[in-house]
């Protein structure tokens, strides 16, 4: 590329240097291992067509230096191979940003990877009928390179490249991680200004430096091993786990997963001490590497490691998960003591139990938590049951999900009956959900979605605006409804704009904050103690009232009751019934009772469903009962009917079962 027919100076102390730098920065990359990914292939295959390119950029000077050695057809062939190798540059890198954009869409990418290699390979049928057209470049006699007509395209490859990468980038900024749009900016933006460059000094070989300085920006800011590997174990982390996983899926290729879920981490760490726990977790690691192949063991939790089996080891894997099991029923060195930890490990099949890498994470999730729950020291395999149970939460997430955007969540009411006042003034609100049959959702099966998938926000704040409504609906008709209670979540609760949320709602209905009982347990409680109890303050100022739930099941602390603004305390059904037949809890429910009740607390008693309990609740003293013997959750044109009225009226409805007037008196301690 000299300058028609003019013999040229050549500098090529710029390709050299670039040489040996492209190598130091290829053999501190391949210290570690990067996931799988095209992204990752990609930016390896940069490295091989840059270090070819480079080195027909020095066989390609020296030659031309030294033209006079060689026939015309070798100067030629090596210029066509050098201009093909330095656009091929150009052309990996345009498909490292389109990998780096489409980084989860391989449909996407495969089309635009099509349209993207349409230049070069114009540019390659132009280069191979460069020898007989001479559009590009022709050699005189004395082996002086002359530009033919078309030169300029050995230029405008790479101004195109470089314009395609930039509508690329711009095309997709929002969907970029942060930051990420100026690194990829840099790879057009050096590719513009070197052949702009190139073209004013010809003399000066750039190319390879520029390359080898895209390079090494891509590697520091996109591809740095510290984005794939965990800085405390060495492995590859949660990126490098979910990439593989999403690599050998679209490759279809079979594999077993395990996961090794740590039970009671925490407790180590408080007990021995941060660096102990640190010290743990890298023996673990250090042992998962030396049964398995390094590169096949991730962590991709605080206390959670991962083991890939690729097809050739899935009929031997279930020995090595074996051997790994075992051994967490020994102990574990650390510095001046030895500890025990034990684990829950789950394990699933590709192609068998999933077909996508999301399924094959909520197959492992689904068969820890199952380990977990039956406290298994073995390792549970994922089986149809798992399978059945993963397919009936994705088929409640929807339910619960078309629910909400529909409108279609039922609010029941449970009367609650006042002793004192032998009637019914008060309910507590339930949400009740049907599925696509009409027929209604077990409470206990999809609460715990709902709060775990988060839906429980937006459907709490559906059942407030609707018990509102109710209660205005039935003020202004006269009826003697005191207050309505309504269960508030963890979810909720944790929300920065709960209360001025939840008070927005009751004032739009005009409804006074005084008929609304807000329930809470003491599990929520516990989880931010402080931020919770500064809410519960801020929501009792304008007069709603608050009421400590289940009482019994949780960590049952008074001083949550005696610090907090509770005008209730409602007694788990599960303290009812074990005071039938234990003598030291019916004592303390008792007993407890009367605590609570010269503190001004409002007691009342769960789950009363027989004679027995209902005595029971009497005896301790309790001011209200809820339980089926009194009323079912109902909906609300049907528990209006209780408001207001005695047992006495209700019984003669045929609404609830005959009193046994004896229950005032008879004891039920038991013996």
């Amino acid at each position: 590329m000299d300058g028609d027919g003019d013999d040229v100076d050549w500098h090529y102390e710029t390709e050299l240097v670039s040489l040996v730098l492209l190598v130091i920065i290829w053999i501190y990359s391949h210290e570690y291992k990067m996931g799988f990914s095209i992204r990752n292939r990609i930016f390896q295959s940069c490295y091989y067509t840059l270090f070819f390119s480079m080195t027909v950029n020095v066989l390609y000077l020296i030659m031309f230096t030294y033209h006079s050695h060689f026939v015309t057809w070798q100067l030629l062939a090596v210029w066509t191979v050098h201009q093909l190798a330095t656009a091929l540059c150009s052309t990996v890198c345009q498909l490292y940003v389109l990998a780096y954009v489409y980084e989860n869409t391989t449909g996407k990418f495969l089309w635009n990877f099509l349209l993207s290699l349409l230049p070069y390979a114009g540019f390659l049928v132009l280069i191979c009928l460069n020898p007989v057209t001479g559009s590009l470049l022709r050699l005189n006699g004395d082996g002086l390179a002359m530009h033919g007509p078309l030169y300029f395209l050995v230029y405008g490859i790479h101004y195109l490249y470089a314009l395609i990468m930039v509508i690329t980038i711009f095309s997709h900024l929002r969907s970029l991680p942060a930051g990420a749009p100026k690194t990829l900016l840099f790879i057009p933006f050096t590719i513009t200004v070197v052949a702009v460059l190139q073209y004013l000094f010809p003399h000066i070989i750039l190319s390879g430096y520029a390359s080898v300085c895209v390079l090494l920006v891509a590697y520091l800011y996109l591809q740095n091993k510290r984005i794939w590997e965990d800085q405390l174990t060495g492995l590859p982390n949660r990126v490098a786990y979910l990439q593989t996983l999403n690599w050998r899926i679209r490759q279809k290729r079979p594999m077993t997963v395990m996961v090794v879920s740590l039970n009671d981490y925490k407790f180590i760490n408080d007990k021995f001490g941060q660096a102990n726990g640190d010290f743990l977790l890298k023996s673990i690691s250090s042992y998962l590497k030396s049964v398995v192949s390094p590169k096949d063991v991730y962590r991709f939790g605080g206390d959670k490691f991962a083991v890939i089996f690729d097809e050739n080891r899935i009929n031997t894997c279930l020995t090595d998960i074996s051997r790994i099991a075992e051994r967490f029923n020994h102990v574990w060195e650390i510095p001046g003591n030895v500890c025990h930890i034990s684990a829950a490990i789950g394990a699933a099949q590709y192609p068998a139990s999933a077909s996508s890498s999301g399924e094959l994470v909520s197959m492992l999730e689904s068969a820890v938590e199952r380990a977990k729950y039956l406290g298994s020291a073995q390792p549970i395999f994922c089986d149809r049951e798992i399978i059945g149970q993963i397919r009936r939460k994705h088929t409640l997430y929807e339910i619960l999900r078309s629910a909400l955007a529909s409108n279609r969540l039922e609010v029941y009411y449970q009367p609650l009956y006042s002793i004192s006042r032998d009637s019914f003034t008060e309910v507590e609100a339930l949400v009740r959900i049907r599925d696509d049959n009409g027929n209604f959702l077990s409470p206990e099966e999809f609460v715990p979605l709902a709060e775990e998938t988060g839906l429980v926000v937006e459907i709490g704040y559906e059942v407030l605006k609707q018990v509102c409504e109710y209660i205005r609906k039935l003020l202004q008709r006269g009826f003697p409804l005191e207050t309505v209670s309504v269960n508030l979540s963890i979810s909720q609760m944790m929300r920065p704009d709960f209360v001025p949320r939840a008070l927005q709602i009751i004032r739009a209905s005009g409804v006074s904050p005084s008929r609304i009982i807000f329930e809470i347990t003491e599990s929520l409680l516990v989880s931010n103690y402080e931020m919770i109890s500064e809410k519960i303050r801020q929501l009792s100022d304008v007069g709603i009232r608050f009421a400590l739930d289940d009482f019994g099941t949780g960590y049952s602390n008074l001083s949550h009751v005696i610090d907090l603004p509770f005008q209730m305390v409602k007694i788990d059904k599960s303290l009812i019934w074990d005071s039938m037949n234990n003598s030291k809890c019916y004592i303390m429910v008792r007993d407890m009772s009367k605590i609570f009740r010269s503190m001004n607390l409002t007691v009342t008693a769960e789950g009363v469903e027989t004679a027995d309990h209902d005595r029971f609740a009497r005896i301790c003293g309790c001011s209200r009962i809820q339980g089926f013997r009194y009323a079912r959750p109902l909906p609300g044109e049907e528990a209006e009917k209780y408001l207001g009225r005695s047992r006495t009226e209700l019984t003669d409805l045929g609404k609830i079962s005959s009193f046994d007037a004896a229950s005032h008196q008879m004891d039920v301690h038991p013996a």
